[in-house]
C-alpha cells in the first residue's frame, strides 16, 4: 500500500484491471457460462455463521427507474415475507444533520420501503432517529437539546426539524398525504417521543461483551493518538453506570420495545472520525446523546488490535462496539437498504470538500455483515475510479486527525484560506488490495455471527434488464466483496 496519498503507477494499473475499464464482462451469467446464482432463502436461523448470506444490488438511468430499483433489490432479497398482517414496522434513517442527501439518508428510498411495508400488510410504519451531538450538545451547534432526552417538542424537536430542512420529512408527508401523522399509518418523529430505557447486553451478546464502562477506561488508560503519541484524557462516565459500572448495555429507545420489524436505511459515505459509515455505525443514531459523548471520547484514538504502524489501526477503539449497539435489534433487523446514487467519498458524514461520486446504485441485504462489505466496495469503487468518472483517481488526501485539529478546522473553516474540516480519506480505502472484510465495525460483527463470518458463504445478486449493474461496476464489486480477509477473527 502507498501512504502517501497516492498510488503507484501498477497499483493504478491493478485498480484499473479490477474496475473492468476494458468493458470486456459479460452482461448475463448465461452468457458468460456461470452457474446461475442461487435465490436468497429469508427463513432460516439468522445467527447460523455458516448458512449463505445475500446482498442485492441494482442499477438505475432515470428517476422513475431509481425508484424502482428499491423494489427491485427488496425483489431479489424474496420480498417482505416476514411481514404479517397487522405488524409494526420502524425505519431508522442515518439522519445526523439537517443537510440534504446523499449526506442523509434518501428520501427515495424512505417512501418506498414504507409503501412496500403497507403493502406487505403493515398496520403502522414509524420513521424515526435521533440528531447528531455536533448539532445537539456543542455550544453553537444547529439547534441544541438536552444530553438525556427529556422535554420532548414535536414543534421544537431538533430531529424533526432536521428533517424538514433535508427535505426527507416532505418527501413523506407528500407520498402519504392523509396516511402521514401521529396517529396514521406513517409517522415520523425522533427517539425522543418515548425516551429510551435501560437495556443491559450481556446476555445478548457472545463471549464477552465490550459496551461497558471498563473497557472504555482501559482504552483510554492505554490510548495512543493518530499520531502514534500516548494521549493522556480523563474518562467521562455515563448516567448508565451510576450504580453498577460494571453491566455492559446502552440505553435503548422505548420506540424498538413497539415494532416487530426493524429496517435499517443507512447512506454510503466516508467519515471524518469513522473513515465510513454505514449499517453498522448507523446504530449510533439510537443511543441517546449523553451516550455518544461517552463512546466518542474514544475518537482519534488508535485500536489495539493492530501494531501502531499499521493502517488499520487507526480505526477508532469504538469500531469495537458499533456491532454491540445492534445486540438488541439485529434479529428484527429484516431489511438493510441504502440509496447508492451519489457516493461521499472524503470528508463526510455532513460535508464533503469534493464532489459526489455518481453511482447510481441501489443496495440491500438481510445482515449487517454483507450491508457493509457491499457498501465499502462501492466505496472503494469510487476512490479508485478515475477522476473522468467522478472518483478520486486514487488519491486520498489525510483526513484531521486529533480532536483539536478537527475543531480547528471548524473553527477556521470559513477563510477562503483555511481547509474545512470535511475533507480527506482514509488511506485504506485507496488500497486495492485492502479487504472490506477487514474493515474492524465488520470484523467484529462477524465474531458475533451478525452476518456470513468469511467471503464463502456471501452471495451477490444483481439486477437485470432496465436495473442492470454496468458491466465494469459489476466486475469490480464482484471482485471487491470476495476478496479474501487478511486479519484473523478473535473469539468473541
Amino acid at each position: 500500500m502507498s501512504t502517501n496519498g497516492k498510488l503507484s503507477r501498477r497499483g493504478f494499473m491493478d485498480a484499473a484491471v479490477a474496475l473492468g475499464l476494458a468493458g470486456c464482462g459479460a452482461s448475463s451469467s448465461e452468457e458468460s457460462g456461470e452457474t446461475p446464482k442461487p435465490k436468497p432463502n429469508p427463513g432460516g436461523k439468522l445467527d447460523d455463521p455458516n448458512a449463505e448470506r445475500f446482498a442485492a444490488l441494482a442499477g438505475f438511468d432515470s428517476e422513475e427507474t431509481r425508484r424502482t430499483s428499491v423494489q427491485k433489490v427488496v425483489e431479489m432479497l424474496g420480498g417482505m415475507p416476514w411481514i404479517r398482517p397487522g405488524d409494526r414496522v420502524l425505519i431508522k434513517p442515518a439522519h445526523n444533520s439537517p443537510n440534504p442527501y446523499p449526506f442523509t439518508a434518501s428520501p427515495v428510498s424512505c417512501v418506498e420501503i414504507a409503501k412496500l411495508c403497507l403493502d406487505a400488510g403493515a398496520s403502522k410504519v414509524t420513521i424515526a432517529d435521533c440528531m447528531g451531538i455536533e448539532h445537539t450538545m456543542v455550544p453553537g451547534g444547529w439547534h441544541l437539546e438536552d444530553p438525556w432526552g427529556n422535554d420532548f417538542d414535536v414543534d421544537d424537536d431538533a430531529t424533526i426539524l432536521a428533517m424538514k430542512n433535508s427535505g426527507l420529512w416532505d418527501g413523506v408527508a407528500e407520498a402519504f398525504g392523509e396516511d402521514f401523522g401521529p396517529d396514521r399509518r406513517v409517522h415520523m418523529t425522533s427517539f425522543r417521543e418515548l425516551g429510551w430505557r435501560r437495556y443491559e447486553s450481556d446476555g445478548d451478546t457472545p463471549g464477552k461483551a465490550k459496551l461497558s464502562a471498563p473497557w472504555v477506561k482501559e482504552e483510554i488508560k492505554n490510548g495512543t493518538g493518530w499520531d502514534g503519541k500516548k494521549q493522556f484524557r480523563l474518562y467521562l462516565s455515563r448516567r448508565f453506570d451510576r450504580f453498577r459500572p460494571d453491566v455492559p448495555g446502552m440505553m435503548l429507545p422505548r420506540v424498538m420495545d413497539e415494532v416487530d420489524h426493524i429496517i435499517n436505511l443507512h447512506r454510503v459515505s466516508t467519515h471524518i472520525w469513522s473513515h465510513a459509515t454505514h449499517s453498522i455505525k448507523n446504530w449510533i443514531g439510537v443511543m441517546r446523546p449523553d451516550e455518544r459523548f461517552w463512546m466518542h471520547q474514544l475518537n482519534y484514538l488508535k485500536n489495539r488490535r493492530h501494531a501502531p504502524e499499521d493502517p488499520a489501526s487507526t480505526e477508532c477503539p469504538y469500531h469495537e462496539l458499533l456491532a454491540e449497539l445492534h445486540a438488541a435489534t439485529w434479529k428484527r433487523e429484516r431489511m438493510i437498504i441504502a440509496d447508492a446514487s451519489e457516493i461521499t467519498l472524503t470528508g463526510g458524514p455532513d460535508a464533503t470538500d469534493k464532489p459526489f461520486y455518481p453511482a447510481r446504485l441501489m443496495m440491500a441485504a438481510n445482515d449487517l455483515v454483507s450491508a457493509d462489505v457491499l457498501a465499502i466496495s462501492l466505496v472503494k469503487m469510487g476512490v479508485l475510479a478515475a477522476i473522468g468518472e467522478g472518483g478520486l483517481d486514487a488519491t486520498c488526501n489525510p483526513q484531521p486527525n486529533s480532536n483539536f485539529q478537527l475543531a480547528f478546522s471548524f473553527l477556521t473553516g470559513s477563510l477562503p484560506w483555511r481547509e474545512g474540516p470535511f475533507r480527506g480519506t482514509d488511506v485504506k480505502l485507496c488500497d486495492p488490495e485492502f479487504s472490506p472484510w477487514d474493515w474492524l465495525a465488520v470484523r467484529r460483527a462477524r465474531e458475533l455471527s451478525m452476518g456470513p463470518r468469511d467471503p464463502s458463504k456471501f452471495v451477490l445478486l444483481t439486477g437485470e434488464g432496465e436495473h442492470a449493474v454496468p458491466d465494469e461496476k459489476k466486475s469490480f464489486v464482484e471482485k471487491e466483496v470476495a476478496r479474501e480477509p487478511v486479519f484473523e477473527l478473535l473469539p468473541p
